[in-house]
């Protein structure tokens, strides 16, 4: 992990508010190398850091699909509930995606 994205994780942990949406918003900026620990940051319960971390996450785009798929089986609800969230604002890409992940129903 390149230091730069290690700093800002780190900085995810404080206990200020504002750090954390810094290191949010770096974390958008670095792009979609960064987006697995802007969905571990998902995991942040105080104030606006989930929702940041969702809004940078939509704003990456399609190229962050695979690791929201990826994530669908975290073991922190919050997580679950922003990727679910991210996957829906990317539209018709992102429900397909999670469609190809669902296993086929079969008829009897």
């Amino acid at each position: 992990m390149p230091s730069e994205i290690e700093s800002a994780v780190k900085a995810l942990s404080d206990d200020r508010e504002g750090i954390r949406l810094f290191a949010i918003r770096r974390l958008s900026e670095i792009g979609p190398s960064a987006a697995p620990a802007l969905i571990e940051a998902l995991k942040q319960k105080h104030g606006f850091a989930h929702e940041s971390a969702v809004t940078a996450l939509v704003g990456m785009g399609t190229a962050v699909i695979s690791n929201l798929i990826a994530a669908m089986n975290h073991e922190n609800r919050e997580v679950r509930w922003g990727v679910a969230s991210v996957l829906n604002q990317l539209g018709d890409e992102g429900r397909a995606a999670v469609d190809s992940t669902l296993p086929a129903s079969s008829a009897n």
